[in-house]
């Protein structure tokens, strides 16, 4: 099927082969050229396919700036208004080209979450390569159309989103040029519970736009839900990533450190492996057992050449290389064309 084939910086992804496993650096740069060339470097050493950035400004995001929001983990919240939070976010985009050939430079995929028409176009002079749409946006119908024009590759996340709203999301995808589009199942809470994840969604969304690509957006803590989305049918994983989980900004204390994002890239391509490819066979670690562990016809004592056998000579045990039980009833009553000694297996050269 075309649609699990992107090509994208000259490369080949083959999604029947290798989860797409993305770091989200978001906004857990604090702003900062140094830290967001050391989260490249974290997701490099980790063995990501690709890091994340989101494009916006606090202007272009929020009209109601003075909203008060709190975020953080139990006994360390912070309290502060929205829009003094998105500006301190704020990534300068100044910084995005030479972020982006430090990424390539690794052999890293970088690309970006936009947030309005002028963020995308910023982000075309940049010739990115491919687009994420936040669940945030699934109904910014405008933002969709600007972006599928371009007719590059689109991640679109389902988070806080209705059936409805994903289908008109793709529908207009669809209809003003894109061609390559992953569905990725995301639960918009931060982190989310590990009981709210409902993995099995992805099997839905499968089922509703089985030419597309299906993956999941992970906020939960941890990774656990990311290696099992992958034995769901996953074939991306998105994950924010940071260098101290202990900094202060409302992400990172519930994104992976250097040590979870290893351990992430580890087990879900461990995962891959444990999966296989669907099909039946004897493995080559098999045949020694199916040589020596599985039973054969074997002669329960000594049979004389031209001796008729009977059921009283002739036993079921291992080892396996002989005549399969199957056969029993078929060398029963047969002339036996040459002797066997007692516990020698039955080949057909014997009947």
């Amino acid at each position: 099927m075309k649609s699990m084939i992107w090509n994208i910086e000259n490369k080949k992804i083959d999604f029947n082969k290798r989860t797409l496993i993305i770091a989200e650096i978001g906004a857990n740069h604090d702003g900062e050229l140094k830290k967001a060339k050391n989260l490249i470097d974290i997701a490099y050493r980790a063995g990501v396919d690709a890091v994340k950035f989101q494009t916006y400004t606090s202007d272009e995001l929020v009209a109601d700036k003075d909203r008060i929001i709190t975020w953080g983990k139990k006994g360390q919240k912070v309290t502060e208004s929205i829009g003094d939070m998105f500006k301190h976010l704020t990534l300068n985009r100044k910084y995005y080209k030479e972020l982006f050939q430090y990424a390539k430079s690794l052999d890293l995929m970088p690309f970006s979450t936009p947030f309005s028409i002028d963020g995308v176009r910023f982000l075309e002079n940049l010739n990115v390569s491919m687009y994420k749409i936040a669940s945030s946006d699934v109904g910014n119908i405008p933002m969709l159309k600007e972006i599928a024009k371009t007719k590059k590759p689109v991640i679109l996340s389902t988070g806080k989103s209705t059936y409805e709203e994903i289908d008109l999301a793709i529908r207009t995808l669809e209809e003003n040029g894109t061609k390559y589009i992953a569905i990725l199942h995301c639960v918009a809470a931060y982190p989310t519970k590990i009981e709210d994840s409902n993995i099995k969604i992805m099997k839905t969304l499968k089922k509703m736009y089985p030419e597309y690509i299906v993956g999941f957006s992970d906020h939960s803590k941890g990774y656990l839900a990311s290696s099992i989305a992958v034995t769901h049918g996953a074939k991306i994983i998105e994950k924010h990533i940071t260098y101290d989980c202990n900094a202060e900004g409302p992400d990172h204390w519930f994104s992976l450190d250097e040590n979870g994002i290893n351990e992430l890239v580890r087990t879900i391509r461990i995962s891959e492996k444990i999966m296989g490819d669907g099909r039946k066979k004897i493995l080559a670690s098999e045949s020694k057992g199916r040589k020596y562990a599985r039973p054969s016809i074997v002669a329960k004592k000594q049979i004389e050449k031209g001796q008729i056998i009977t059921e009283n000579m002739i036993k079921i045990c291992r080892p396996g290389y002989g005549m399969e039980p199957r056969f029993l009833d078929v060398v029963i009553g047969r002339v036996c064309k040459k002797s066997l000694k007692e516990n020698e297996v039955f080949t057909w050269e014997h009947i």
